[in-house]
């Protein structure tokens, strides 16, 4: 009578192991360029529509072009602030954890509806409405408070792994974009017609929601010194 033979799964050997591990490592660090690139792309798309979302404005007289610039320079500091800030969180994002990606790309989802609420808000039948886009105010308001998010995230999760400078900067950044985006909620309900020196202040505003996160630090640690 034949012996029975019964097959019986191996264990993978430990070089098999280890090219295995090798090979997931391999793609989750694929992971985190692709998603790179693609935000790259992004911000590039960003500018492109916003700088077409302001030509049916009518130019008849140079004022005219005031109110482009005043529209436009908002839109392109913030493309410009939400690409460092993503580069600087993809920086420090351990390529294993895929939330920090998700929730970033909602917030590239709402990144892109700002040429859209920019279009609707300037542009009307035949000439510019008044100067109110509360969307674009609230828009770019949700974008930093997912920034913020994130970075809070980012200090939080990966302290152990991160240098204490770096964990001061995340969260110094999350306390930045906080801040941000409630200047931005501030200036939905600042009045439509409201100007200084023929700009309008919810044009001012914007602007300066994204300095005066950094000029306050820059005194803090001009006043830490000094003590």
């Amino acid at each position: 009578m034949g012996s029975a033979t019964i097959a019986v799964d191996e264990e993978p050997k430990s070089g098999e192991t280890d090219r295995h591990r090798q090979r997931s490592g391999q793609i989750a660090a694929h992971h985190v360029r692709r998603f790179r690139d693609v935000t790259n792309g992004i911000f590039g798309l960003i500018v492109v529509l916003s700088g077409f979302a302001l030509t049916e404005v009518p130019v008849r007289v140079p004022y005219d072009m005031v109110n482009i610039v005043c529209y436009f320079l908002p839109i392109f500091l913030f493309v410009v602030y939400l690409w460092r800030q993503v580069g600087e969180l993809l920086d420090v994002h351990p390529s294993h954890d895929r939330r920090l990606t998700q929730i970033l790309t909602v917030c590239l989802f709402f990144a892109t509806l700002v040429p859209v609420a920019v279009r609707l808000s300037v542009v009307g039948e035949g000439g510019v409405r008044t100067y109110a886009p509360v969307g674009v105010s609230f828009i770019v308001a949700a974008v930093f408070l997912l920034l913020a998010l994130c970075a809070h995230r980012a200090a939080r999760v990966h302290t152990e792994v991160t240098h204490p400078k770096d964990t001061r900067f995340l969260r110094q950044l999350a306390l930045s974009d906080l801040l941000t985006a409630l200047m931005f909620m501030a200036s939905a309900a600042l009045d439509a017609e409201a100007s200084v020196l023929r700009v309008p202040l919810q044009s001012a505003v914007w602007v300066a929601a994204f300095f005066v996160p950094n000029i306050l630090w820059g005194v803090q640690a001009r006043l830490r010194r000094a003590a």
